[in-house]
């Protein structure tokens, strides 16, 4: 029992720490100049319009405003019913009403590799699960990405060494141990710090062994994970170095773009230079199923679907317009 009664709050401290404190959905409605409604946001984005002075409030209503400037309808007219359609702060697979965070139905670490009017203001793939739902849809995706990695040859998680070559995860985990070894235990013995940098020098094939390893490469390596611990040992060595150091050792670390994201990218590149945007847009409905699969959800949007058309134009008052680049 007493197990059980632990297991039951390391759950709940689970949840608390990962569930949204606040609604996903405000409610907030954005109408044109015909006084039509065009989708519901939050009050972020109706202050946004506001001070832009591109709208007004909308008479009778307080979170609703109306837009002063003609606006473009046609990246809304295939999926239209989505944008209208108020969407409820419960999950989508089960209906639970508290405990819920959003879900990025395709991966980030392919999504933020497409081109703007595949992602820019595309919320139909975002979506909200209670922490439950979310773990398993998480799994399903873990498992349609592994397969895209065996398809394309692509390693899921990768990493580009300081020597520039390519390398899984599986063949730098030592080093990475090492290194943290290394970073988070004071008083080591001499010998031991020799061994723990030797491993990190063989993993990267510095030529020099153990004494090519300082604490910016010992950062650098770290710096390959982005879990919340490395991210933190790696500010901790950071602070520590001499500034003209830690500012080169930065400049490393941070502009290491590695593991699934790294794997994204490559993915993406080699699906458009394949079949150009079609691909990416079967990536997209190869997730939206994947996703379906896994939860069979029952409180989706009435109007969400596996075929929704993912593209959209920009108005000539869009940021991402190429003419106001």
């Amino acid at each position: 029992k007493v197990k059980d009664a632990k297991g039951k709050q390391r759950w709940l401290d689970h949840v608390e720490r990962f569930r949204r404190k606040k609604p996903a959905y405000e409610q907030c409605k954005i109408y044109d100049m015909e006084g039509q409604l065009l989708c519901y946001c939050d009050q972020k984005k109706l202050a946004w319009y506001l001070k832009k002075k591109i709208a007004k409030q909308m008479p009778g209503e307080k979170d609703a405003v109306q837009l002063l400037f003609k606006h473009r309808s046609a990246d809304q007219q295939s999926g239209e019913s989505f944008y209208l359609e108020s969407k409820a702060n419960t999950c989508v697979a089960c209906g639970e009403d508290r405990n819920f965070l959003k879900y990025h139905v395709i991966p980030k670490c392919y999504r933020q590799n497409f081109p703007l009017n595949l992602k820019s203001h595309r919320s139909h793939d975002i979506v909200l699960l209670c922490v439950r739902c979310h773990q398993i849809a998480a799994e399903a995706v873990e498992r349609t990405k592994k397969e895209i990695s065996e398809e394309t040859g692509v390693p899921l998680n990768v990493h580009v060494d300081s020597n520039g070559r390519m390398r899984e995860w599986t063949e730098l985990k030592q080093a990475y141990k090492s290194a943290m070894t290394l970073a988070s235990k004071t008083g080591l013995p001499r010998k031991r710090q020799a061994q723990l940098k030797s491993a990190i020098a063989e993993a990267l094939g510095l030529t020099g062994g153990a004494d090519d390893v300082d604490d910016s490469r010992v950062a650098e390596v770290i710096s390959m994970s982005k879990s919340r611990g490395a991210r933190k040992v790696v500010k901790e060595l950071l602070a520590a170095m001499p500034p003209g150091e830690a500012e080169r050792a930065r400049a490393v670390c941070e502009g290491r773009e590695s593991g699934q994201y790294l794997h994204g990218r490559m993915v993406v590149e080699r699906l458009v230079g394949e079949r150009g945007d079609d691909a990416l847009l079967g990536l997209i409905v190869r997730f939206r199923e994947a996703f379906v699969r896994a939860l069979d959800p029952k409180f989706l949007p009435r109007s969400w679907s596996v075929e929704h058309d993912a593209k959209r134009e920009f108005g000539d008052r869009s940021v991402y317009n190429e003419k106001n680049a």
